[in-house]
This record gives structure tokens, C-alpha cells and sequence, in this order.
């Protein structure tokens, strides 16, 4: 059976569900407004803004709220489909790769920030940012996190920290996989659960047993999720080519 596909996606929020999961987005928690068990439910929009609309109406059919982090590049930043996707009653944020699209240039990179989040305000409410990893550029686009003052801003906190702060189980779909640390340049926190997890049947089947009763965060990106055949081939031939590229990069700067 084929992973990655929409009615897998169904088949694991139900899981999740009947395991007596609660779903909150990440303003609630770092509200501390949750009930444990717990999910918090994380996409990061990279690209395909159609798929992120689709994926929301199926978490709003099964009363689900999840935190949508959309980038502000040509393509991606769709208007309508944002405040389509808040009306839903789910959280919108903004993806940053401020730093990276300025080519480390700091102050720039913080005028940047400040600018499209207040572009992304004109539509939605924004409480909570998270980075775009930009996995070919040099820059970290993490390190405009302490330069910035969160409160003066209105942003109550961005999901890497509060991850590590609750010791949360982590697990992304980065690299069309699950916390391949050999694919993944930058979605990472310096400390999860340590399960191996190849597939989302793996995964599925986790959460009956190593993960019962685990607190966790879940990041998904929308655009890798397809159940048309020549969408789902084409998104498993270029992510296999873009791994390639990724892997080779992992091993030369960072030898893991």
C-alpha cells in the first residue's frame, strides 16, 4: 500500500483519536491550556497551498485543529487560501527563512521578520512562528530567535523551543520519512524518543504501544501527502533526488 497519501493521513489522525489524544495548536500550549494526553499538530507549508487547504477541511470534518506555518514567497503566500485555512478554526503562523533569503544579512533579516509577519497579520491573527530550514543555504535561520523580542512583537513562542522545554516526543515527515536524521538538515530538537519509525503504518501501530500516552509534536508537511497516482510518483521521484542532495550535504558539513 502506498504511504504518503491522504487516506493514510485519515487513518492516522483516527488512530490518534481513539487512542484518546486530545489536538491542540501550538498557542495552546504555550498557553498552557492542555489536557494530557496530548497532540500538537504542526504543517509547515513549504510549498503547494492547495494541499494545505485539503488537509485542513479533513482535520475540520474530524474536529481536529492543527497550526499552519505558511512561507511569504511567490507561490506559497495564497491569501485566500490563508484565511480559508483560519476560518477552519485552525492557527496560522508565519514560516521564516528571513536570514537565509538575505543571505545572512542580520539586520535586514530582522526588519524582514518583523514586516512579514505584520503582512501576514493583515489577514489572520499571529501568535507563534516557525523556521523554514532552507536545507541548501549556509545560514541557520534559527539563530534571528534570540535577537528577537518576542513580546514587543505579540509572539508567545516557536515549536523547537517549546519542544525542548516539554520534552516532547518529536516526530516530522521531513524527507518524505520519519526523523531520518541521514535526509534532515535542520528539523531537528537535541532530544527525542529514540523509535525507529520507517513508515506512517509504523508509526500508526506506535501509538497503541512505545508511544501510549506520549505527549507529542507532530510536524507534517502538506505538499508530500497525495492520493492522485502521477502527483504522489512525481512528489517520491523528486524527494528521493532532493534526499540525495541532502545526504551529501549532511555528511560533509555536519559528518552524522
Amino acid at each position: 500500500m502506498r504511504d504518503f497519501t491522504r487516506k493514510k493521513y485519515i487513518e492516522l489522525l483516527s488512530t490518534l483519536l481513539n487512542s484518546g489524544f486530545e489536538f491542540y495548536v501550538l498557542e495552546d500550549l504555550c498557553g498552557g491550556k492542555i489536557k494530557e494526553p496530548y497532540i500538537v499538530l504542526r504543517h509547515d507549508v513549504d510549498r503547494n497551498p492547495k494541499n494545505a487547504l485539503r488537509m485542513a477541511m479533513i482535520e475540520n470534518s474530524m474536529g481536529i485543529k492543527a497550526t499552519y506555518y505558511f512561507r511569504t514567497v511567490k507561490g506559497v503566500f495564497d491569501p485566500e487560501i490563508i484565511k480559508k485555512i483560519s476560518s477552519l478554526g485552525h492557527e496560522v503562523g508565519y514560516h521564516y527563512e528571513d536570514l537565509s533569503i538575505l543571505n545572512g544579512d542580520i539586520e535586514e533579516a530582522l526588519k524582514s521578520f518583523k514586516q512579514n509577519v505584520e503582512m501576514l497579520r493583515q489577514l489572520v491573527p499571529v501568535n507563534t512562528v516557525s523556521m523554514h530550514g532552507k536545507p541548501l543555504s549556509k545560514y541557520d535561520n534559527r539563530k534571528l530567535i534570540p535577537l528577537l523580542n518576542f513580546s514587543e512583537l505579540g509572539i508567545i513562542c516557536e515549536p523547537y523551543t517549546i519542544v525542548e522545554k516539554l520534552n516532547l516526543v518529536y516526530l516530522t515527515d521531513t524527507g518524505r520519512s520519519w526523523n531520518n536524521r541521514l535526509v534532515n538538515v535542520r528539523d531537528l530538537v537535541s532530544a527525542t524518543l529514540d523509535i525507529k519509525i520507517k513508515s506512517t503504518q509504523q508509526l500508526i501501530n506506535a501509538v497503541g504501544k512505545e508511544l501510549s500516552e506520549m505527549n507529542m509534536m507532530l510536524n507534517i508537511h502538506p505538499e508530500r501527502w497525495e492520493d492522485a497516482v502521477l502527483p504522489w510518483v512525481w512528489n517520491l521521484i523528486w524527494q528521493r533526488f532532493k534526499n540525495s542532495i541532502k545526504y551529501m550535504l549532511i555528511k560533509v558539513n555536519y559528518g552524522r
